[in-house]
This record gives C-alpha cells, sequence and structure tokens, in this order.
C-alpha cells in the first residue's frame, strides 16, 4: 500500500510541474526574443538597418521633436511637434522631458533613410529606459506624424506610425 502511495505522489509531482507556466518572452525591436521584458532586450537589440546607432546622454530638450544627445542634435524620425510659442508646444516639451529627462541615457538608431539630416540634425529614433520616445509623442494630441517622409523612412511600417503613414 505504501508503495502505492508513493508512486501516486510522484505521478502528481511530476504532472504538476509538467503543467508549470513557461515565462512569458518579449521580442526586443530587432526582432530578437528574451525571457521577461524590454528590460532584458540588450542595447544593441535597439538598432536597426546601417546607419549610425549609439548610446549617449540627454544634454537638453529642445521642444516635442529635437533634443540633443551629448550635445549632438537629434530630430524624432517622422514626428511633427509644434514649434516654439505654437499651441502644445510646452505640453509636448514636457512630454519629451517626462520620458527622457536630462541627464538620463539614451539609445539613438539614426534613420537609414534619412541620414542627409535634417538642419544639420541628425534624424532618428530615440530609446530612453528602452522606451520609444518616438512612439510615445505620437500619442500627444499635439503631435503629427510627419507624412513627408513616410515613403523614405525606414521605420515607416513600424507598428507606432505605420497606420499614419
Amino acid at each position: 500500500m505504501k508503495f502505492l502511495l508513493h508512486i501516486l505522489l510522484l505521478v502528481t509531482v511530476l504532472i504538476a510541474g509538467c503543467t508549470q507556466t513557461t515565462p512569458l518572452t518579449w521580442v526586443c525591436p530587432n526582432g530578437t526574443e528574451v525571457l521577461g521584458g524590454p528590460s532584458q532586450c540588450p542595447e544593441a537589440s535597439f538598432c536597426k538597418g546601417t546607419a549610425r546607432c549609439f548610446n549617449g546622454t540627454i544634454t537638453s530638450i529642445i521642444d516635442g521633436d529635437t533634443l540633443e544627445v551629448d550635445n549632438f542634435s537629434i530630430r524624432l524620425a517622422l514626428i511633427d511637434a509644434p514649434e516654439y510659442n505654437e499651441e502644445g508646444w510646452n505640453e509636448t516639451k514636457e512630454l519629451a522631458s517626462s520620458i527622457c529627462p536630462i541627464g538620463s541615457r539614451a539609445i539613438v538608431d539614426e534613420d537609414d533613410g534619412q541620414t542627409a539630416s535634417s538642419y544639420g540634425r541628425l534624424v532618428a529614433v530615440v530609446y530612453c529606459d528602452r522606451i520609444n520616445l518616438n512612439a510615445r509623442m505620437v500619442t500627444n494630441k499635439y503631435v503629427n506624424v510627419d507624412k513627408r517622409y513616410c515613403n523614405v523612412s525606414e521605420f515607416a511600417n513600424e507598428d507606432w506610425v505605420w497606420k499614419f503613414c
């Protein structure tokens, strides 16, 4: 009888072990799957294409679509935010500052389709704390997707922007 109980217990343990849920996987920006969430994605996985991609420190927020990383001017790809003294300028600047505060680390991925620059600025997608700043800016009511660049930007087919292009 004890033998039968031991077998029953062993079978129960084995069945319980087989029904455990497996950890969720997360797909990094470059398509690599990792266990856990976006914090597990290696920084290099945020880089797409062949244009420049680098890490730096946010040194200034100019407005909702322009910031500086290591004092290098960055124009957010596909984003059109209000200019100084236009309605929504302060709100979009504050949103960008809340996601990428001055002094925070950023990953800058230059747009392969726009390497010629925009008024001396590098056109890119910027990630702060692994958050896509460009995507978050699209959620602001004052920000528009600049459709003029949908046919050239390497990012035009990404989830955060494709429906606007």
